[in-house]
């Protein structure tokens, strides 16, 4: 699967062109080394790991070196590292030919974000806005855009690997988990600005909005235009205070359907999770299997592995050295991770966590002393 911009075509850039990226250090792409190193794959965590590809040419290692300096794919992974994939996930940048375009191939596993994507986001910012002036907008609504191009291929990644089962287009799918995955994500919620998340990837759409033809409709997406539409009823949909500055664009039909579009959405999301881990969870992990007469022992687990409930099929955990994530949760999270902070936890004292809802679930926690690099150590045990 490829993320392509129907109609599009490649930027090459005539030498001496200019581009967003030369502008100055507090520009989108900065100044930035000129270097033409190859840099290694970065360390495999959770069967997860990155590569910064090499770029040919100046222009392009511009945008690689950005990507390299913030840890651009390493926080990427990191945030889906939840998602546990069994065989490993390579999660690269590239310079793909002139093909300004992300893509996802399922068989090597791999998420490709092209520089020449970068460029093209660029360039097409650099035409619209005014350097220095709106120099901040500029930078919000080129890494919003590159989040939704990610997400939408990790959309692909998670139905590929996971072996969920779609119904339509898998491009839609892809879109819906994508959308989801920035409307349900805690850290954006949190943010006073975070509608910039969704107003860059409509940005995006918006803005290589080309014009339709007989072969667009052939296309294994959808247009532009309905992915843009599509976009807007899910966050209206999700939150029609937070995003109600978007229903001025949808028809009154469509505005009162968003709510139950969205939640649809979601549920259907749910569904295609709960029977992935239904299926692999441990022999035994029935809901309907009663426990022993006393709880399973206490155990301390190990950072990046999933343990299951010995009873409720699809409940897990996962930790990190300063977060435990619960998996399997019916609503609100629909199958998205919900992370518990350690440091929230009172130290040397065993307590029940509880969902989003505030409502017990059946796992309990110990935290002790904080470690520094190592973090917390945890103990943990399974309640019926």
């Amino acid at each position: 699967s490829t993320f392509t911009v129907v109609g599009s075509t490649s930027t090459h850039a005539e030498p001496g062109s200019a581009l967003i990226m030369d502008h100055s250090a507090g520009s989108i792409l900065g100044l930035v080394l000129l270097l033409l190193a190859y840099s290694p794959p970065a360390e495999a965590t959770n069967h997860i790991r990155v590569v910064y590809g090499e770029a040919r040419s100046v222009e392009y290692n511009q945008a690689r070196m950005l990507l390299v300096n913030n840890k651009y794919l390493e926080d990427f992974a990191s945030g889906i590292k939840w998602l546990e994939p069994p065989s490993t996930l390579t999660i690269a940048s590239a310079q793909c030919d002139g093909q300004p375009s992300a893509n996802y191939s399922s068989r090597t596993k791999t998420i490709t974000l092209c520089y020449e994507l970068m460029k093209m986001i660029a360039d097409k910012l650099e035409e619209q806005y005014e350097f220095p002036r709106d120099q901040v907008k500029m930078n919000q609504t080129f890494w919003a855009a590159l989040g939704f191009v990610l997400s939408h291929e990790m959309g692909h990644a998670s139905i590929d690997l996971l072996g969920l089962k779609t119904m339509g287009r898998e491009e839609d799918v892809a879109d819906q988990l994508a959308a989801a995955a920035i409307l349900e994500s805690p850290t954006i919620r949190s943010l006073t600005h975070d509608s910039m998340y969704i107003d860059g990837a409509l940005w995006f759409f918006e803005a290589f909005n080309k014009a339709v033809s007989k072969r667009s409709f052939s296309d294994e997406h959808s247009l532009n235009q309905q992915r843009y539409y599509n976009l807007i009823c899910w966050a209206y949909g999700k939150d029609s205070t937070r995003y109600g500055y978007l229903e001025r664009h949808l028809t009154r039909e469509r505005a009162r359907r968003c709510g139950g579009e969205y939640k649809q959405l979601l549920e259907g999301f749910q569904a295609m999770l709960k029977l992935y881990y239904t299926q692999t969870a441990p022999m035994g992990g029935t809901q309907s299997s009663p426990l022993a007469a006393s709880s399973p022992p206490p155990f301390q687990p190990q950072a990046n592995q999933r343990y299951y409930h010995p009873v409720y099929s699809g409940l897990s955990i996962t930790v990190d050295p300063r977060m435990i994530f619960v998996n399997g949760l019916p609503p609100p999270y629909n199958g998205l991770p919900h992370r518990i902070d350690f440091s929230s936890l009172p130290e040397n004292q065993w307590v029940q966590l509880r969902n989003p809802r505030e409502e017990p679930l059946p796992i309990r926690v110990l935290r002790g002393g904080y470690n520094g690099m190592y973090g917390y150590d945890v103990t943990v045990q399974w309640l019926p």
